[in-house]
């Protein structure tokens, strides 16, 4: 699919049983989505997915969309869980374009500031 878009793509392993795939144009890379294989749930749970603003409405995202469903369908997982940011509209406009459905609200409670850095100070 990437092929056919005009783009190639890179498929490595990275920490923490991450991959990703990344959207090549020219050599320099455009794109990324980043998922973790939680085998013990039987899903692939998308951690980033990012495309440069200057390449966004190109068909980039779908086709690693596209990528990523036939990384899970080899796996043999039943869904494919990503969040998003609930004033993100734009992206979650893309998920339900993608076929994806809403299927849960995550609230959060910040103990302390800087539990934003990760007890960074």
């Amino acid at each position: 699919a990437l092929h056919q878009a005009g783009f190639t793509s890179g498929h490595v392993l990275t920490a923490f049983n991450q991959q990703v795939l990344i959207a090549f144009v020219d050599g320099q890379p455009v794109a990324v989505l980043t998922y973790e294989d939680l085998e013990w749930k039987n899903e692939l749970f998308i951690v980033i997915g990012y495309v440069s603003p200057a390449w966004r409405r190109r068909g980039i995202y779908r086709a690693l969309w596209e990528r990523l469903i036939e990384q899970a369908r080899k796996l043999g997982r039943a869904r494919i869980v990503g969040n998003t940011s609930v004033k993100n509209e734009a992206m979650q406009a893309t998920m339900e374009a993608l076929g994806r459905k809403a299927v849960a609200v995550i609230y959060e409670y910040e103990v302390e500031e800087r539990s934003r850095n990760w007890g960074v100070v």
